[in-house]
C-alpha cells in the first residue's frame, strides 16, 4: 500500500477538489429543487432512478476488470492478461454503447407507450448519459487502478461546473429541460475526455475468449450490483407505484443532501476501493484470516466513529440548511434525518462488504439481498397501510438497512471462519445506545439534537483521537 503520508495527501487532495464539487452540487441542487418545484423534481428523480439502472448494461465488465487488476496487480506473470482485460473492457464499452443506441430508437419507435408521460421526451437524452456513463466509468476505474487521481478530479470538476454553469443561467426559465440539457452538455465534454484518454492509453482489442471470461468473472458483481441497485431504490419505486410526483420530488432531495454529507467518506472509500480490494484478499494474506480480521477491526472501528460524526452533524444542519434555502421542502427534514440513521449502520459495515466482495463472495450477498428485498417491499407496503407516508417508507428502509449491515459482517467473519457475533456488537453498541438517546429528541424537541453530539464526543474519544494521530502522521512532513 502507499506511503502513510502518500495515502493522506492523496486522499485529502481528492477530497478537496471532491468538497468544491459538492459546493458546487448544493448551489446546483438548490437551484434546481427552488424552480423545479416537488413534482418536477420527482420527474427528475425518475430520470436519475433511469440512468442508474442503465449504467448496469455492461454486464460487470468494468467491476470484473476492477477486481482482477486489483487483485492481481504488480504481479509480472499476469502483466500481458491485465493489459488484454484493460484493452478487451474498452473494447466492450463501444459495443455497449451501440446496443443502447438501439434500444433507445426501439422504445421510441415500437414502446413509448410503456413510458411514463412525463419522460417520454427524455429518452435519447436517458439514452446519451447511459452511453457517457459507460465510458467514464471505464476511464475512472481505470485512472483509479494506476493512480492517477488528477484526472478524476479534472473530469469530476468540469463535469459538475459545467452542469452548474447551465442551470444557474437557464433553470428559471427552461425548468427540467434545461437540468437536462446541461447533463447532455456535460455529458459531451466528459465523454471527449474519456474518449481521448482512453484511446491514448488502451488499445481496442476484441478477444472473444477474453469477452468470456470477464463476462463470466463479472456476471456475479453484476448479479449483485443489480440486485443491490434493487434493493437501494425499492422506496423510490414504491413513491412511483403509490404516491405522487411531490412525494418523489421531497424523497429525492433527502437523497440527494445524503449523498452530499458522505461526501469525504465516499472520496476515500472510492479512491482506495482497488487497494482495499487487495489488503482483504485471503490469497493475498496468503490465507491467514486472523490478519484479515485484525484489518476489519482496525480499518472498521477508526471508520465508524467518523461515519457517525459526519452523519450527526448532518442530522443537525440539515433543519436550518432547508429552512433557510428550500422551506417549500420541510417534509424533507424529517425524511433526510430518518434515511441518516439507517445509512449510518450500512456504511459502518462497509469492509465486511469489501471482504465478500474481493473473496469472491457475491452470490452470498445476493442470497442475502433477495429477501431482505422482500421484507424492504412489505415494510414499505405496511407503512403505506398504516398511512404512515413518506415517513413510514423512510423507516422502512433506515429498518432493512440495519438488517442488511449487520448480515454482511455475518457473512464477512463466515469468510474469515471468525464466528464473532460479539465484534458485531462491540462495533455497533455505541452506535445503537446514540440512537436510542436521539430518537426522543428527534420526535419530541429536534431543534435540541445538537446535545447529541457531546455523547458522541464522549463515547468515541478514543477511536477519533486514534484516527487524529494517524492523520497528523500521515500529514506531517
Amino acid at each position: 500500500m502507499d506511503r502513510p503520508r502518500e495515502f493522506f495527501r492523496n486522499s485529502f487532495n481528492y477530497a478537496s477538489v471532491q468538497y468544491l464539487v459538492l459546493a458546487m452540487g448544493f448551489v446546483k441542487g438548490i437551484y434546481t429543487a427552488k424552480y423545479l418545484g416537488p413534482a418536477l423534481l420527482g420527474t427528475y428523480g425518475l430520470i436519475l432512478l433511469i440512468i442508474e439502472y442503465v449504467r448496469f448494461a455492461n454486464l460487470g465488465v468494468y467491476s470484473a476488470m476492477n477486481l482482477e487488476v486489483s487483485v492481481h496487480q504488480g504481479k509480472a506473470e499476469k502483466r500481458i492478461y491485465l493489459e488484454r482485460v484493460i484493452n478487451t473492457a474498452l473494447t466492450h464499452a463501444i459495443a455497449t454503447s451501440g446496443v443502447l443506441v438501439l434500444a433507445a430508437v426501439v422504445m421510441h419507435f415500437f414502446f413509448v407507450g410503456a413510458v411514463p408521460t412525463d419522460i417520454q421526451g427524455y429518452i435519447y437524452a436517458i439514452c446519451f448519459v447511459g452511453i457517457v456513463g459507460q465510458f467514464k466509468t471505464f476511464t475512472v476505474i481505470h485512472s483509479r487502478l494506476f493512480g492517477r487521481y488528477r484526472l478524476i478530479n479534472f473530469m469530476e470538476f468540469t463535469s459538475n461546473a459545467v452542469i452548474l454553469l447551465i442551470i444557474v443561467l437557464l433553470v428559471s426559465e427552461y425548468q427540467l429541460n434545461a437540468v437536462v440539457g446541461a447533463m447532455v452538455v456535460s455529458g459531451s465534454i466528459t465523454l471527449s475526455v474519456a474518449l481521448m484518454i482512453a484511446f491514448r492509453s488502451v488499445q481496442v482489442s476484441l478477444t472473444l475468449r477474453l469477452i468470456k471470461t470477464l463476462v463470466a468473472v463479472g456476471m456475479p458483481l453484476f448479479a449483485y450490483g443489480i440486485v443491490e441497485k434493487i434493493f437501494g431504490t425499492i422506496d423510490r419505486w414504491v413513491i412511483i407505484a403509490f404516491l405522487t410526483r411531490e412525494d418523489l420530488g421531497h424523497f429525492t432531495l433527502s437523497l440527494s443532501f445524503l449523498s452530499s454529507t458522505m461526501v469525504l467518506l465516499s472520496s476515500f472509500t472510492f479512491l482506495y476501493y482497488p487497494k482495499f480490494l487487495n489488503i482483504f484478499n485471503l490469497e493475498n494474506q496468503k490465507g491467514k484470516s486472523e490478519g484479515l480480521l485484525d484489518q476489519l477491526t482496525s480499518y472498521s472501528s477508526s471508520f465508524s466513529g467518523v461515519v457517525i460524526g459526519i452523519g450527526l452533524i448532518g442530522i443537525i444542519l440539515i433543519e436550518p440548511v432547508i429552512r433557510v434555502f428550500l422551506p417549500q421542502y420541510l417534509a424533507s427534514i424529517v425524511l433526510y434525518r430518518i434515511l441518516m440513521i439507517g445509512l449510518i449502520f450500512e456504511r459502518i459495515s462497509y469492509f465486511a462488504g469489501t471482504i465478500l466482495i474481493s473473496n469472491r463472495k457475491q452470490f452470498q450477498l445476493i442470497a442475502l439481498l433477495l429477501p431482505l428485498s422482500a421484507v424492504a417491499v412489505l415494510l414499505n407496503l405496511v407503512a403505506l397501510k398504516l398511512g404512515w407516508g413518506l415517513y413510514g417508507i423512510a423507516t422502512a428502509t433506515s429498518v432493512v438497512m440495519l438488517f442488511y449491515a449487520m448480515a454482511k459482517f455475518g457473512l464477512a467473519l463466515r469468510v474469515m471462519n471468525a464466528h464473532s457475533l460479539g465484534f458485531v456488537v462491540t462495533l455497533y453498541k455505541k452506535y445503537i445506545v446514540l440512537v436510542v438517546f436521539m430518537i426522543p429528541v428527534l420526535v419530541l424537541a429536534p431543534s435540541h439534537l445538537y446535545l447529541i453530539f457531546p455523547l458522541f464526543l464522549l463515547f468515541y474519544l478514543k477511536e477519533n483521537t486514534r484516527l487524529f494521530k494517524k492523520l497528523k502522521a500521515g500529514l506531517a512532513l
